[in-house]
């Protein structure tokens, strides 16, 4: 999940328990979209606002990401 401003938060129990998973990811990143990709169920893409408009993909469910486009 993405939370305004305060980057994103992953959960491997079902939301028991959760942890930021923002390796790659600006500080504190405003999360605008998650979305999955439709062919591969490890690869998720994310919009960010602020600090900085980005697009980033991980491909290992968030354990790290990868900045695919940054708007400066």
């Amino acid at each position: 999940t993405g939370l305004l401003g305060y980057g994103i938060y992953r959960s491997d129990n079902g939301g028991g328990a959760w942890g930021e998973t923002n390796i790659g990811i600006f500080t504190a990143s405003r999360v605008n979209a998650i979305a999955p990709a439709p062919s591969d169920d490890q690869t998720l893409y994310v919009s960010t606002s602020e600090p900085y408009p980005a697009l980033l993909r991980t491909r290992n469910l968030g354990a790290d990401w990868d900045l695919l486009v940054k708007d400066v």
